[in-house]
């Protein structure tokens, strides 16, 4: 009985192994309806496997939120320091300013713009933004970007003004070289790496010197970021400029800070005698 149940299973092993090599109708039906029949225990079997790598991407996601909070809490507590040591540094410096007599500068106000045009040529550098005198923007007065300084308002109409930037080769801005201060003029050479003149005799200017606005002529705040100082291959200097003005499509122009109003205490201080004398001279005449 085995024997025949043997040679059976043989017989039908051989006639699906062929129905399997041929191409036939009969096969091709054979296979779609064995694919349906088991197409709900294939998808039944699938589910714990499913499950599985559901929950190891979530036990992997969830190690990744964990270590992420830890992250961001270590990071809290370095804020936290850091946020300590500027409120102390802050607090060190009114101290100091409140010895040394020292005047606050004066807190520029400032008008954003949209950089919408670029008008330069191989002779010109400047661009044109989407402010003018109707929001007071003037000429004379420094656009700033993101990162430092850009350059300065040569003209100004009702709705637009024109920024002469700094790589252009009339653009003349003091500076001074941080961190030993020297004193210079950044001149621009219609290229992006400006140059440095009339530095003092001996100066030793150093790959990453900073370099910033001195204030002086009053055209500029003292302070502004302008650029960093890079060596040539000829062993000369040149200026990385910190704002490049080809990625600025927002900027930034400073107002000038208006004039403090005379404190009547001082005024009365100083011109009291005088006024007394005056006053005093128009008495005895009458």
């Amino acid at each position: 009985m085995n024997k025949i149940w043997f040679a059976g299973l043989v017989v039908a092993s051989l006639v699906l192994l062929v129905l399997s090599r041929s191409d036939t109708g009969l096969t091709r039906i054979a296979h779609r309806l064995a694919a349906d029949l088991t197409a709900p225990l294939l998808s039944l079997l699938s589910q714990p496997v499913a499950r599985v790598r559901e929950t190891t991407s979530y036990a992997g996601s969830y190690q990744f939120l964990v270590d992420e909070v830890s992250r961001l809490k270590a990071e809290n507590r370095d804020m936290r320091g850091l946020h300590a040591q500027v409120a102390k540094l802050q607090s060190d410096i009114a101290r100091y300013e409140r010895l040394l007599n020292a005047t606050p500068e004066n807190q520029s106000e400032a008008v954003t713009a949209r950089v919408i045009a670029d008008t330069s040529s191989p002779f010109v550098r400047t661009v044109l933004i989407d402010s003018g005198l109707e929001r007071d923007v003037a000429e004379g007065l420094a656009v700033i970007g993101a990162d430092g300084l850009v350059g300065r308002t040569v003209s100004s109409g009702a709705k637009t003004a024109r920024v002469l930037l700094l790589s252009d080769l009339n653009s003349k801005v003091p500076v001074r070289v941080e961190p030993l201060g020297y004193r210079a003029i950044l001149s621009g050479n219609n290229t992006e790496r400006p140059t440095l003149e009339f530095l003092p005799l001996g100066a030793k200017l150093e790959e990453g010197n900073r370099v910033v606005t001195s204030g002086h002529g009053g055209l500029f705040p003292a302070g502004l970021p302008v650029g960093t100082v890079e060596t040539t291959a000829s062993g000369s200097f040149h200026i990385r400029l910190s704002a490049a003005p080809e990625y600025q499509q927002y900027v930034r122009v400073l107002k000038k800070p208006k004039a403090a109003p005379d404190d009547p205490d001082t005024v009365a201080v100083k011109d009291g005698p005088k006024a007394a004398a005056l006053n005093t001279g128009a008495s005895e005449s009458q």
